[in-house]
């Protein structure tokens, strides 16, 4: 049996795009209306990794890094006996950016190293253009991954 798709409320995406163009006020009103549904599917599934990561991805933006982070470590705690090669490099990803909102560069960087030589992982251009990465910009570690030549894929 697969599991129901879950679909990500829309209103988290228009709390993105609110958070980006600078509309603060409009884009916390939107991650609060998302909060509850993400809370609850951790709720009723307290071990599936990616209902974890999820609400991990979105407490940054409520202002509550250590909820974050605390939820990160137990979604990869989680994930370390998983073999689901499929959606590895997502959920790769999805940790790496999390360690990167919640001010966790050192976390941060090894992931993303690992995900530029994975095939379907992630690319420099993305790195390089992507409002997602901003918290790293400042951090040398970053600065020079940007500046190295795109690594090859290993397979």
């Amino acid at each position: 049996e697969f599991p129901p798709p879950m679909r990500t409320p829309t209103s988290y995406y228009q709390a993105l795009t609110a958070f980006v163009k600078g509309d603060a006020a409009l884009a916390r009103s939107l991650f609060e209306k998302v909060l509850p549904i993400f809370e609850l599917r951790v709720q009723a599934q307290p071990d599936n990794p990616r209902f974890l990561r999820h609400l991990a991805t979105l407490y940054p933006y409520l202002g509550r890094n250590e909820d974050a982070r605390r939820l990160n470590r137990r979604a990869a705690e989680v994930d370390a006996g998983s073999k689901d090669a499929a959606h590895a490099p997502d959920d790769t990803l999805v940790r790496a950016l999390n360690y990167a909102r919640t001010g966790e560069a050192e976390k941060a960087i090894p992931l993303i190293e690992r995900l530029l030589t994975q095939p379907d992982g992630l690319i420099l251009a993305e790195l390089r253009v992507s409002w997602e990465w901003d918290p790293l910009r400042s951090d040398p570690r970053f600065k020079k991954i940007l500046e190295s030549p795109e690594p090859k894929t290993i397979y």
